[in-house]
């Protein structure tokens, strides 16, 4: 909330960081407008502009991605990605500041009305007068000044995506904050609020035409620093597991059950969707995973949960190190980073209803009482010209079909470890920070094929080769990775030929290019039994066709060779003509849309940097990188760039598209630019987070294992090993690829509208 109710409830703008990937069968596939109605969740500066001496307009409410305070209640963004920023209704005038949508929602905003609450003898010094009936006045006076007639507004409301809450905890707040009665008053305030959202979604939304809702659930307000402070109890019995109040998370689980049961009982036309969004589960699952610092606030007043008081957040208070480690802000709302994972986890996990998107797109045609899942929320508000998956064919689909990848370590998701068990990626510490667990990725986390894949509402692709190359045409259903650590696109005669000692070779995968594209074409066989099948398969699905072509330098670099006599001139060509016979093979097969990303620049990785140290400081870019390893990787990445124009230039079906991808570019910008991307600088840009020692921390071939010297935080480095980047970065790079301006075009702009 605020200074004027500084409310326990205001817990995720998870939908403010939305994007509707998978539309409602036989609906426009992505919105024009985002409409915002409830509280501090998704204020984004109503009540800062009625209010102008609340705390959140001072710092450090702001700090971590605008660096000044803007009156959201964070450190940082509700909204991600670069995307327009809904205007506040109290802050914009025309119809042009609404052109995209308006945000209604006002902190510390209820459903009942502030009559209600003076006729329940509150004192209203603390309770804005903007409830939610206020809010839908306020809706249909935006929708007026947009639409003059009524088949314009009409159009507004079937093509715009509404978030209606969260709204509804305030109510309870307030009661709570004057010491009323929780089983004579507040208990009895549910099934009021629960009618208040029902008129609005029904009579005033759905009434006006609405096609798309998102009603959101209560949080787990056990979970709060600010209600665990007011509530400490000497009983244990008080508390659950993971050191929540037992009885207010049951009174929050009593408010899902009956806001659940009524969207499912709305009637309503069969083109209307619901989504209802399970914040309590979300949430719940961050707490109990970051135990640590789940129940205490990173800016607070002091005391066990850091939120002693009911505005504990100022330019005085307690204020941690590094808000990106905790869970809560300020004592009643989320952090920026925390915004992130829970909306990941409300994406992947059981969160909605139905339990995953096959059982939600296998409805069909819904019946009235269908209510879709929170699935088909991700990370980025949905407005046309930036839309992503939700882009997507109109049976509700991803805009791809399929994700198919070929490449090496870059994109290896487990090829690798079937080939050499033992490999350090099939251990510990990697996989550490999204899977939790060793993958056979040689990250901590997710690789940027993964981070492609969730931006198409696409599974992860599953590893060729685990399995021994026997999986079921059902595992690849939609797509398949063919990439290993350590492959080249040239095969092992040509290597042999060039003179690399027996022993490299020998050490070299059996899986070049060439193998993977035969291994790509069993797949397709064993998906499409018809020639007419196997094309309409590659005309809808995406390929990724590297990075590679690094290893095949890495190798005649290790064994001495030298690059201007002989890699620049031999190698290069040859790497590059691979890529080429691998695109026309794909075209000629009937893909459609294929990404050819360069490399990255070698001379920036922790283990050429311990290999290659020199004295010489003229050696070194004006990045600490080694200036001849870059250029051999730019003269890779001009020839591979001229050679994707060449085809794009001679191709004879105009709905081909070639996405080259700047990968250099992009490891450019993470190095010197990060607060331009919305994210503070680095701690380590040129030193693996995991690794043996030294000055780059990556003395030997194999330096990150169970024993290496490891980063705290591995977020906040570049490089994961000596070769490899962190989940954190790999996110970076991945944006830049979807959104651009790291790929030509940017892979999200080939989903039309």
């Amino acid at each position: 909330m605020t200074n004027m109710a500084s409310s326990p409830a205001r817990v995720i703008p998870i939908l403010l960081f939305v994007l509707v990937v998978w539309p409602p069968p036989d609906a426009s596939p992505c919105y024009k407008r985002l409409f915002s109605l409830g509280d501090s969740i998704t204020d984004a500066g109503n009540l800062a502009s009625v209010a102008p001496n609340t705390s959140v307009l001072a710092f450090p409410y702001g700090e971590t991605f605008f660096h000044h305070p803007t009156g959201r209640f964070c450190d940082g963004r509700l909204i991600a990605l670069k995307l327009p920023l809904l205007t506040p209704f109290l802050v914009g005038k025309t119809a042009a500041d609404f052109r995209q949508g308006a945000n209604f929602a006002v902190s510390g905003a209820t459903a009942l009305s502030q009559q209600f609450f003076k006729d329940m003898g509150l004192d209203l010094t603390i309770l804005p007068p903007f409830s939610l009936d206020v809010q839908l006045e306020w809706l249909k006076q935006v929708i007026h000044l947009l639409g003059p007639t009524e088949k314009e507004r009409h159009d507004i409301m079937s093509t715009s995506l509404f978030l209606l809450g969260e709204i509804g905890i305030n109510d309870y707040n307030h009661p709570f904050f004057q010491n009323r009665s929780f089983t004579n008053e507040i208990k009895p305030l549910v099934p009021k609020v629960i009618k208040k959202i029902k008129n609005a979604t029904k009579v005033v939304l759905i009434g006006l035409g609405a096609k798309t809702i998102v009603v959101p659930g209560s949080v787990p307000m056990g979970c709060i620093p600010r209600y665990l402070t007011m509530f400490q109890s000497n009983n244990a019995g008080d508390y659950d597991a993971a050191g929540c109040l037992r009885w207010l998370n049951d009174f929050a689980e009593e408010h899902n059950r009956e806001l659940r049961l009524m969207l499912e009982q709305v009637p309503r036309d069969p083109e209307v969707t619901v989504v209802y969004a399970d914040y309590y589960g979300a949430i719940l699952e961050i707490t109990r995973f970051r135990k640590d610092v789940a129940l205490t606030a990173c800016c607070g007043d002091g005391g066990p949960h850091n939120s002693g008081e009911l505005i504990s957040c100022n330019a005085t208070s307690v204020l941690c190190p590094d808000p990106s480690e905790h869970i809560s802000w300020d004592g009643v709302h989320l952090t920026e980073a925390a915004y992130e994972f829970v909306a990941r986890g409300v994406l992947h996990g059981n969160y909605a209803a139905p339990q995953s998107v096959k059982d939600a797109y296998n409805i069909g045609s819904m019946a009235a009482s269908a209510v879709l899942p929170l699935v088909s929320l991700l990370l980025v508000l949905l407005v046309c010209p930036y839309s992503t998956a939700a882009s997507a064919a109109s049976n509700g689909t991803s805009c791809y079909t399929h994700l198919f990848s070929l490449g090496d370590s870059i994109s290896d998701p487990g090829n690798f470890i079937t080939f050499l068990p033992q490999a350090p990626a099939a251990a510990l510490p990697y996989g550490e920070t999204f899977f939790h667990r060793p993958t056979g990725r040689f990250c901590d986390g997710r690789l940027i094929v993964d981070f492609i894949a969730e931006a198409l509402g696409l599974p992860f692709a599953p590893p060729f080769l685990v399995g021994g190359g026997n999986r079921t045409a059902e595992e690849f259903r939609q797509g398949a990775n063919f990439a290993v650590g350590g492959a080249t696109a040239l095969d092992k005669d040509f290597l042999r030929e060039m003179g690399l000692s027996p022993a490299l070779v020998s050490f070299i995968p059996p899986y070049p290019l060439d193998v993977q594209m035969e291994q790509f074409k069993q797949v397709l066989h064993s998906l499409g039994h018809t020639e007419q099948e196997r094309r309409d398969i590659m005309s809808t699905s995406l390929f990724v066709l590297g990075e590679i072509g690094d290893n095949d330098y890495t190798y005649f670099i290790l064994e001495n060779r030298s690059i201007d006599a002989v890699i620049k001139p031999l190698v290069i060509p040859k790497v590059v003509a691979k890529i080429e016979n691998a695109i026309k093979v794909l075209i000629e097969l009937g893909a459609k849309t294929i990404v050819v990303p360069g490399d990255f620049m070698m001379g920036c990785l922790p283990r050429f940097l311990t290999i290659f140290q020199s004295s010489n400081p003229d050696d070194y870019d004006g990045s600490g990188c080694i200036r001849r390893l870059n250029e051999l990787i730019q003269q890779h990445n001009l020839a591979v760039r001229a050679m994707v124009e060449r085809i794009r230039r001679r191709r004879d079906d105009p709905a081909v598209t070639i996405i080259y991808v700047d990968l250099s570019g992009a490891a450019h910008e993470m190095i010197h630019n990060p607060l331009k991307h919305g994210r503070m600088p680095w701690n380590g840009t040129l030193v693996a987070c995991c690794g043996d020692g030294g000055p780059y921390n990556s003395n030997s071939f194999v330096s990150c294992n169970a024993t290496s010297g490891l980063c705290p935080d591995a977020s906040k480095h570049i490089p994961r090993d000596g070769d490899h980047l962190t989940e954190a970065a790999n996110r970076f790079v991945a944006r830049g690829i979807l959104h651009g301006p790291y790929a030509a075009p940017p892979i999200l702009s080939t989903c039309k509208c």
